[in-house]
Formats: C-alpha cells, sequence, structure tokens
C-alpha cells in the first residue's frame, strides 16, 4: 500500500518529487547524464547525476532549467494528468529501457508519468496531481558532488 503525507505537507514532498523524480525537463534539454539520487524534501532538495560540468556549463544548466521546468508546469494542458501504473519488472524494463539496480528482478513496479511529455519512472512515492499544483521551481545551484558527479539543487516556491 501506497500512503500518503498528511494534506498540510503533501504540497512540498510530493511537488518536490514531481519535478525532478525522473528529471524530465533536463533531458528535454538534450542533457544526456545519467541519474544516480535525489532527495525530494523542501530543506535541502537536490538531483545527483553522474558525470563532470565545467563552470560555464553549470552556469547554462542552471539558467536553462529553470526556466524549462517553469514553462513545462505553465505550458501543461488541465487534460494532461499524472498516470501510475503498476507492472510487472519484464514489462517495466520493456517501457523504461533500464531499471535502476535497486528494484529487485521479479518485482512489480509501479510507473510514475506527471504529464505526457514524461517518459516515466519507477516510484513508490506521493504526486501532485497536475504538475501545476507546484506553482514554480527555482534552481538553486549546481556544484560538484565529488570527481564524477553534480547535484542540481532546487526550491519549490
Amino acid at each position: 500500500m501506497i500512503r500518503r503525507p498528511p494534506r498540510s505537507t503533501r504540497k512540498e514532498s510530493s511537488a518536490a518529487s514531481d519535478v525532478y523524480k525522473r528529471q524530465m525537463c533536463y533531458h528535454l534539454l538534450g542533457y544526456t547524464h545519467p541519474e544516480t539520487k535525489g532527495y525530494h524534501f523542501s530543506a535541502g532538495a537536490y538531483v545527483e547525476f553522474q558525470g563532470k560540468l565545467d563552470a560555464k556549463e553549470k552556469d547554462k544548466v542552471k539558467l536553462d532549467l529553470e526556466k524549462k521546468i517553469n514553462d513545462t508546469i505553465k505550458e501543461t494542458p488541465e487534460s494532461d494528468v499524472l498516470t501510475a501504473k503498476v507492472c510487472s519488472y519484464e514489462e517495466a524494463g520493456k517501457a523504461l529501457g533500464e531499471i535502476p539496480s535497486y528494484l529487485k528482478p521479479g518485482s512489480n513496479v509501479r510507473i510514475v508519468k506527471i504529464c505526457s511529455m514524461d517518459k516515466g519512472g519507477p516510484c513508490g512515492g506521493t504526486h501532485v496531481r497536475h504538475i501545476k499544483e507546484i506553482g514554480a521551481v527555482k534552481v538553486e545551484k549546481v556544484k560538484s558532488a565529488g570527481s564524477k558527479a553534480f547535484r542540481i539543487h532546487y526550491q519549490v516556491v
């Protein structure tokens, strides 16, 4: 059973999760760094990616990503709502192309798509019903996380 947090905290945790859970906008901009992990709660939210970015790239990602996220939030039609489907491990592999290593073979996988532009991804968490419920997002910084990764820190505003 998937449990939702109380209504008063739902926007913070689920909106942040929906912004980056599959890092949809990052990839829509043409970036290909694979995601490794994320923290999607209001205090210190970030997504970590494999790879390195130089200082110029970090500034460009910060500006481009914030604009793309907020444009996507504004432009997504009311009829384009979140979908969630539970499928077999094998079906998830076909739908996603790659299954994260933390999911066990043979398990059922819940695939969530936050709008039609989203390729979807495995998630057992809570989500807003429509991407417009997020409001707006501020990308706070892009910084290195060790020698082989970087983090994009953000805030739902």
